[in-house]
Parts: structure tokens; C-alpha cells; sequence
């Protein structure tokens, strides 16, 4: 076999290059959109399950783990919340305190006793308490 076929370059979808945008501000959104994860991958016993983020009630820091909660229960994965958060849509998710990033789509309601205590109410059952980015919730929940 000569030397040539064998150094061939085969593209990879490290190599591509996708397609340049030419839908507008439409496309570019839409490509933006496309670069959050749209599943997590988390070990339970010697499987591995999937769980589309779509269906995430809401994410809680432990340590350097993470719980993935959905309808299910939930499950550890060995990523900081920090990591987490920067894949995650800001369309859809929110981080509400130091220790959860919450779905805003499985939020049922909020309750406040107070400016600084206030609880949201998922569609779970479980609360979170709300301890940052007020304001930026209140504008999600509005025109989600």
C-alpha cells in the first residue's frame, strides 16, 4: 500500500467545519441554541443512563458532584455546578442560589414570606430556596 493512502485524513466532527449561517438572526440563535448539551450522562451501578436535560427538574451541588434530578429521583454525576451551568441553555435554566440551577419550566409557583425569603415550589414537590438573580427570574418565568 503506498505511503499516501495510508497518511489520508479522514474528516471527523472535530474537523468539520459546519455550514456558514445565511438564514440572518434567525440561523445564528438557532446555532447558538445548538451548543448546550441536550443530555448527561450519569453511572448507576454498572449502567450508565441518559437523562434528557429537557426533563431535569433542577440540578443541586454536592462537593465536586452534582445531583441530576428529574421525575424518576435522582442521580450523582462528577461535575461541579459551575460546569454544568455554562452547558446548560440560559433560555431555560437559572441559577437560584450557590447549590441549584432550576428548570424554569418545572417551577409551579414561588412563595415569598419576605425580600429575602423566598421559595420555589416545582412541580415535584420540592422546594429550593431562591438566594440570587431575582430579577432574571422573575423575567424568565414571565415570558417562558
Amino acid at each position: 500500500m503506498p505511503l499516501e493512502e495510508k497518511q489520508k485524513v479522514v474528516p471527523t466532527a472535530a474537523t468539520v467545519q459546519p455550514p456558514a449561517c445565511s438564514q440572518g438572526v434567525k440561523g445564528v440563535a438557532a446555532d447558538r441554541e445548538q451548543r448546550y448539551i441536550t443530555k448527561v450522562a450519569a453511572r448507576v451501578g454498572k449502567k450508565i443512563r441518559f437523562i434528557r436535560v429537557a426533563e431535569v427538574h433542577f440540578f443541586g451541588g454536592s462537593g465536586n458532584y452534582v445531583e441530576v434530578h428529574d421525575g424518576q429521583g435522582s442521580v450523582l454525576i462528577r461535575e461541579s455546578l459551575n460546569e454544568i451551568e455554562a452547558k446548560l441553555s440560559p433560555r431555560k435554566f437559572i441559577r437560584v442560589s450557590r447549590t441549584a440551577i432550576v428548570n424554569v419550566d418545572f417551577v409551579d409557583e414561588m412563595l415569598s414570606k419576605g425580600k429575602r425569603d423566598i421559595k420555589l415550589c416545582l412541580k415535584s414537590g420540592q422546594t429550593i430556596k431562591l438566594t440570587r438573580n431575582l430579577e432574571q427570574f422573575r423575567a424568565m418565568i414571565q415570558y417562558s
